[in-house]
């Protein structure tokens, strides 16, 4: 199982041009909404990866594996925010777990019950929720 999740993050990671980081780092609407559209159209392909890993997750080298992959997207994302110099240090960390949080979780229901929601409308909002979290120094 831990094998198939590191497949699972070669596949996300290898189309990633930019990177998450870069994509990150821009705050680009642009391309922020291009690198989740990609990730989106990903979602067919490492389902069956996934839903294994889902199922596994009571085994605990695979919860920590799945733990490991977060964490590493995560910590993708504090270094663009990190490079960017956007929002105080101690607030980065929390702007992107819940950035991917997001993310996991919307390919979790898709896995389920797929696209409830048109998925260009998904695709609107992940967005605009991305662009809030990693663009703007919004409100307080």
């Amino acid at each position: 199982m831990s094998a198939l999740l590191a497949e699972v993050d070669a596949i996300l990671t290898a189309a990633d041009d930019p990177t998450l980081t870069e994509v990150v780092a821009s705050g680009s609407r642009d391309l922020i909404r291009m690198w989740l559209d990609r990730k989106f159209h990903q979602w067919d392909e490492i389902k069956p990866y996934l839903t294994a890993s889902y199922e596994a997750a009571d085994e605990p080298e695979v919860a920590a594996r799945t733990e490991q992959w977060f964490e590493d997207a995560v910590g993708r994302m504090v270094e663009g925010l990190r490079r960017a110099e956007r929002f105080p240090p101690d607030r980065r960390w929390i702007r992107c777990v819940l950035a991917f949080g997001q993310l996991e979780y919307l390919s979790r229901r898709y896995f389920v019950v797929g696209w409830k929601i048109p998925r260009e409308i998904c695709l609107d909002e992940i967005t605009d929720s991305w662009c809030g979290l990693f663009a703007s120094e919004g409100p307080g």
